[in-house]
C-alpha cells in the first residue's frame, strides 16, 4: 500500500526517513521508533498504546504515518497517551504528571476572578476528563 514508507517484507517493518513501524500480527508485536530512540507505539499488559506527545512537526508527520499504517493493517490501538518519555521509559508516570499540569492550570484559571460560568464549565468538564484518562493510564 502507498503509505510512503518502504516495506522490508523479512522484518515486517514499514521505514521512511527517522521512522520504523514493525507489524507482526502473529506474535502480536507492534513497535514504532522516531529518531532510532523514541518508542511511540508498543504492546503493553496486551494493549496497543500509541504515545500522541508532539515534540516536533516532523514527529507529528511521523505518527500520522505509523497510524494510517497501523490502521490500514487492522491494527485497533488500544491507548492513546500523551508522555514526553518514550514507551520504553517511565511513560505512564510521566502521561499522568502531564495530566496533573494540566489540571492544575484548569483549577487556576477557574479560580480567577472574572471568568464566565459557562467557561468554567467547560473546564470542569475538561478536569473530569483528564482524572478519568488518570484513572485509565494506571488500569494499563
Amino acid at each position: 500500500m502507498g503509505y510512503n514508507m518502504r516495506y522490508i517484507k523479512t522484518q515486517k517493518t514499514y521505514k521512511a526517513s527517522n521512522v520504523f513501524v514493525t507489524i507482526d500480527h502473529e506474535k502480536r508485536r507492534y513497535v514504532a521508533f522516531s529518531y532510532n530512540w523514541w518508542q511511540f507505539v508498543t504492546v503493553y499488559n496486551d494493549k496497543v498504546i500509541f504515545n500522541n506527545h508532539k515534540y516536533s512537526t516532523s514527529t507529528a508527520a511521523q505518527q500520522n504515518k505509523v497510524r494510517t499504517i497501523l490502521e490500514g493493517e487492522g491494527v485497533h490501538i488500544d491507548h492513546f497517551v500523551d508522555s514526553r518519555a518514550s514507551l520504553t521509559g517511565d511513560w505512564k508516570g510521566c502521561a499522568v504528571s502531564q495530566l496533573i499540569v494540566q489540571i492544575n492550570m484548569l483549577r487556576d484559571k477557574i479560580k480567577k476572578k472574572g471568568t464566565r460560568k459557562a467557561k468554567n464549565m467547560e473546564r470542569e468538564a475538561m478536569i473530569e476528563l483528564y482524572n478519568a484518562k488518570m484513572l485509565e493510564i494506571a488500569a494499563i
